[in-house]
């Protein structure tokens, strides 16, 4: 178990929960990019098994339903 030294833990700055620190639009700007990412590896795998190797497996089915799990949250 790794623990973190007791002079390190008094080092950190009190929580600020009344007007806490964000990083802003960040998430709206990260998350098209990563899906968008996610899209064209996900079109490249399933691709090159139907169309090249001519085989679809049970796990491809799994990564379409998470991926359309994933678009719908």
């Amino acid at each position: 178990m790794i623990t973190i030294p007791l002079t390190v833990f008094l080092s950190w700055p009190d929580p600020n929960y009344v007007n806490p620190q964000t990083r802003g639009p960040a998430i709206w700007i990260l998350s098209p990019i990563f899906l968008s990412l996610a899209t064209l590896c996900i079109s490249a795998r399933l691709y090159t098994r139907i169309f090249v190797r001519h085989w679809f497996g049970p796990d491809d089915a799994l990564i379409i339903i998470a991926w359309v799990r994933l678009r719908r949250i």
